[in-house]
C-alpha cells in the first residue's frame, strides 16, 4: 500500500514539473519570435505601412526612402537646370537679334522652339516677325530679308514669315520673288482672312510687275510670267485671262484662244472668256485676210 501510495504521488509531481516546463517553453518561443519579428519587419518590411520612416537605432532614412528622396533631388534640379538654360538661350536670342547676328539668332530660336511650351515658343517667332517689319519699315529691307531668308531655311511654311518676305521683296521691286513669296505663304495659309490678305497683295505685285515689263517693252517676258501663273496655280481662272491677253498683244491669237478654252466653262469667268473667244476669233481672220498676198 506504502509503495504504491508513494507512486501515485512521484508521479503526481512529476506530472506538475513537466506542465511547468511545458509552459516556461511556449513562453519562451512566444518571445523569441516576437524579438526576432520586430527586428526582421525593421530590415526587411513587408508592406508600406509596415516600413518606418527612419531606424529607431540609427536615426537615418531606409534604403528605399534614400533612393526615393534622391530621386526627387535629382529631378527638382534637372527642371531648375532646363529652366536657367532656356533663360540664358533666351537672352543670347534677344542680343543676337539685336547684334543682327541672325544665324545665331535662328540657332537660338530653334532650341527654345524645341524646349519652351508652344505659346512660350510662339512669342520668340512673332520677335523675329516683329523685327523683321520694323527692319523693312526703316528702309532696311536687306537686313530683313537676310534674318527671314535664314528663319526661313528652317521653317520653311511659316506663313507670317513667308508674306513677311513677300513685302520685303515687294518693296525692294522684285516682283517675280514676291510673287513666288506670296504664292507659297497662300500654300500654307488655312485662315480664310489670311488668304484674302495674301491674294490682294499677290495681285498687287503681279499687276506692278506686268505694268513695269509692258512700260520697258518686254512682251515675251509678260507670257513668260502668266505661263507660270497658270502652270503654278491652275485653280486661278484670271491667270488664263492674262495669259490670253498677252499672248494676243502680240497677235498670238490662235494661242490665245487655246488658253481660253480651259475656262470657258467656268462659273466665275466663263462668259468673259467665251466672249473673248469670239473677239479673238474675229480678230483673227482679219489679221489672216491682212496677211494674204
Amino acid at each position: 500500500m506504502l509503495a504504491s501510495h508513494s507512486n501515485k504521488q512521484m508521479h503526481h509531481l512529476l506530472h506538475r514539473y513537466v506542465g511547468a516546463a511545458a509552459v516556461s517553453l511556449i513562453v519562451c518561443v512566444i518571445i523569441v519570435w516576437w524579438v526576432a519579428g520586430e527586428e526582421w519587419s525593421t530590415i526587411f518590411p513587408t508592406s508600406k505601412t509596415d516600413s518606418p520612416t527612419i531606424h529607431s537605432a540609427t536615426g537615418q532614412l531606409n534604403p528605399v526612402e534614400t533612393i526615393s528622396v534622391a530621386r526627387e533631388e535629382i529631378k527638382s534640379e534637372s527642371r531648375l537646370s532646363d529652366t536657367t538654360k532656356i533663360s540664358s538661350q533666351a537672352n543670347s536670342f534677344q542680343a543676337a537679334l539685336e547684334l543682327e547676328d541672325y544665324a545665331t539668332a535662328v540657332s537660338e530660336y530653334d532650341y527654345l522652339y524645341t524646349s519652351s511650351g508652344v505659346d512660350e515658343s510662339d512669342v520668340y517667332r512673332q520677335k523675329i516677325i516683329n523685327h523683321a517689319s520694323s527692319l523693312i519699315q526703316n528702309r532696311e529691307t536687306q537686313k530683313a530679308i537676310e534674318l527671314l531668308q535664314t528663319y526661313l531655311a528652317f521653317f520653311y511654311n511659316d506663313v507670317d514669315a513667308l508674306f513677311t518676305l513677300g513685302r520685303a521683296y515687294r518693296n525692294e521691286t522684285r516682283w517675280f520673288e514676291a510673287i513666288q513669296t506670296f504664292q507659297q505663304s497662300e500654300r500654307y495659309a488655312y485662315q480664310a482672312t489670311n488668304i484674302r490678305v495674301i491674294r490682294g497683295q499677290l495681285n498687287y505685285a503681279i499687276g506692278f510687275y506686268v505694268q513695269e515689263l509692258k512700260e520697258q517693252q518686254k512682251s515675251d517676258e509678260v507670257i513668260e510670267l502668266f505661263q507660270y501663273l497658270t502652270q503654278s496655280q491652275p485653280e486661278t481662272p484670271r491667270y488664263f485671262i492674262g495669259l490670253a491677253n498677252a499672248y494676243s498683244d502680240q497677235r498670238r491669237y490662235g494661242e490665245a484662244i487655246d488658253s481660253l478654252r480651259y475656262i470657258q466653262n467656268n462659273f466665275e469667268v466663263g462668259v468673259e472668256a467665251r466672249s473673248m473667244i469670239k473677239k479673238l476669233t474675229q480678230l483673227q481672220a482679219s489679221w489672216l485676210n491682212i496677211s494674204k498676198p
